[in-house]
């Protein structure tokens, strides 16, 4: 269902942000108490979504992501290209 790909890209998504920041943090200095706040925010928000995103059908959840990535991708073109 979307729900089980939903928690999974959030698996993997985590994942690659933990192995991204040991990385870094060999590479590069780290400030530490952003990163904290960053990994405590995403922790929690984490487990909100994936609250409501069992309740939710599946096709609103459809079309609130590919709502989401439409804005995001418009966004950072603007950005991008001005």
């Amino acid at each position: 269902t979307l729900q089980h790909l939903n928690a999974m890209k959030i698996v993997l998504a985590g994942s690659a942000n933990l192995l991204a920041a040991v990385a870094y943090s060999f590479l590069a200095p780290v400030e530490w108490r952003f990163a904290l706040t960053i990994m405590i925010s995403s922790f929690f928000g984490g487990r909100v979504g994936a609250h409501y995103a069992r309740r939710i059908p599946s096709d609103p959840l459809r079309i609130s992501i590919a709502i989401v990535g439409l804005l995001v991708a418009a966004i950072l073109a603007v950005r991008a290209f001005g």
